[in-house]
């Protein structure tokens, strides 16, 4: 199977969407199959190399006039690498892959990582599109994709190719109690209402002590999924910002409670591994290309026959 990976961009910025492609593109390589990825490039372009990616360069700015340079190079890397499967993970790409498609040449995989984008229901060019969460499958079936046409693979970043292990990573000195939030500093992700909480709750423990990993989220989107639905931890309604900084004083506040909740937090890990991500995308594919088989049988049926 030969898989072709579009992204815009192969920057090191902490960009979730290029982080999953990196992964996956990584991952199929070692699993064998020839993988490349097309995109404006960037630091992860020599990770991919290590792995046997190949990269061809895509720049999909979208001017006019850079548009119809991308037009023409896709098609030539379409002719080079010749694809089974073509999976584009941003909206410019599956433009580009679904509208200069010739006679279905490549099956097409989308991945819808931003929903709440009015761009997003363009994903729907593809074949098939895959859902980050249940929560985003229901919303684009809402917006008007086909039922039969999504699939479910939540993400997982456990066991990347991108990170080091666990034990070779050097520990930060930091002073306690620390609270750290992972998230891009956008108002979407819910930071003003987080800054504003650590305002109210700051005076209230000036001392250091040390605090635990317990996690505190908005109720929000496929969040309440990722947290198991509030067993590996405590859920919030999102903007917020009183309820977020009474759970943040009880955590800080009781020992036995956050030690409940960090123990919590550690359960039933297995499922975000980067690997389980791979595998399930991976029959996404295979899937596809099972249907492309039959319908093939089915026509040249047709031609034999006459029926």
């Amino acid at each position: 199977m030969r898989i072709l990976h579009i992204t815009n961009h192969l920057q090191k910025i902490g960009n979730g969407i290029v982080n999953v492609a990196v992964d996956l593109a990584c991952l199929q390589a070692q699993s064998g199959f020839d993988v490349a990825v097309a995109s404006a490039g960037g630091e992860y372009e020599t990770l991919l190399a290590d792995y046997g990616v190949k990269h061809f360069h895509l720049n999909q700015c979208r001017t006019p006039l850079n548009l119809i340079k991308a037009t023409w190079n896709y098609r030539r890397i379409i002719k080079d690498f010749q694809p089974d499967i073509v999976h584009v993970h941003m909206m410019t790409g599956v433009i580009l892959a679904g509208i200069f498609r010739k006679n279905r040449e490549y099956h097409l995989v989308s991945t819808i990582h931003n929903e709440f984008q009015p761009s997003a229901v363009l994903m729907g060019l593809a074949d098939q599109v895959i859902a980050v969460s249940n929560a985003v499958a229901n919303s684009m079936m809402k917006r008007g994709i086909p039922s039969e046409k999504l699939r479910v693979v939540s993400n997982g970043t456990l066991g990347s190719p991108r990170h080091k292990k666990l034990q070779d990573y050097q520990p930060v000195a930091m002073q306690y109690p620390s609270i750290t939030t992972v998230a891009g500093m956008y108002n979407r992700k819910g930071i003003s209402e987080l800054i504003e909480a650590f305002k109210i709750i700051a005076e209230d423990f000036p001392e250091a002590r040390e605090a635990g990993c317990a996690i505190i989220a908005s109720n929000v989107d496929g969040i309440p999924e990722t947290l198991d639905h509030s067993q590996a931890g405590i859920l919030i309604p999102p903007k917020d910002i009183g309820t977020l900084a009474n759970t943040l004083t009880q955590l800080l506040s009781d020992r036995q409670l956050l030690n409940k909740w960090k123990f919590r937090a550690q359960q039933n890990l297995a499922r975000f591994h980067a690997a389980r991500v791979n595998e399930e995308t991976l029959a996404v594919y295979r899937e596809l290309m099972r249907k492309s088989n039959v319908i093939k049988v089915m026509e040249i049926r047709k031609l034999v026959t006459g029926k």
